[in-house]
């Protein structure tokens, strides 16, 4: 969209253009531009402020929950690749201490206990992100999110934080 076309919106879309610009893949300069129209058009700043053209509350809402998101799977992802790990190496050590296998029993059971708490955590961002929007989340059942995310947490880690990205940078909340 160039400036021409943005002369040429009706003021609703105009407006909508202003508020969701981020939305529509348009930079600052676009956001600019289609404000300062309004205000050629008989808008007061304080007018377009109450409007909320200045900033997104709901789009600003979202993408702190993301960043929520993002920081949840992160730990979750790092406490299960750590799980892995420990599980591969376990065969290969020959412990003879039974205070020992005690203490890594004990580390994995701590290590799975939190992987389950911040997945849990991931799936609550994740749900209350898709309410934000008012879309529908595909994976909404917190079930098939543990039975999915247990085993196969780094391909689900990935798919969803790409969703979740389209959705954000996906057309008007």
């Amino acid at each position: 969209m160039d400036f021409e076309r943005l002369q040429q919106l009706d003021t609703e879309k105009l407006k909508d253009v202003a508020k969701n610009y981020q939305r529509y893949g348009l930079d600052s300069s676009m956001h600019q531009e289609a404000i300062r129209l309004l205000k050629l058009r008989g808008f007061e700043a304080d007018d377009l402020l109450l409007l909320g053209l200045f900033e997104n509350p709901m789009e600003n809402r979202a993408e702190a929950i993301a960043r929520d998101f993002q920081k949840s799977t992160r730990v979750a992802l790092f406490i299960y690749l750590a799980l892995f790990a420990l599980n591969l190496a376990l065969p290969f050590l020959k412990i003879t201490n039974p205070n020992v296998e005690i203490g890594i029993l004990t580390l994995a059971c701590a290590f799975f206990v939190s992987f389950l708490v911040f997945l849990m955590k991931s799936f609550f961002y994740q749900h209350e992100f898709y309410d934000v929007l008012g879309r529908k989340n595909r994976l909404n059942s917190a079930v098939l999110f543990m039975v999915l995310g247990i085993p196969l947490y780094f391909v689900l880690f990935i798919l969803i934080r790409k969703e979740m990205k389209e959705n954000l940078s996906g057309a008007g909340i």
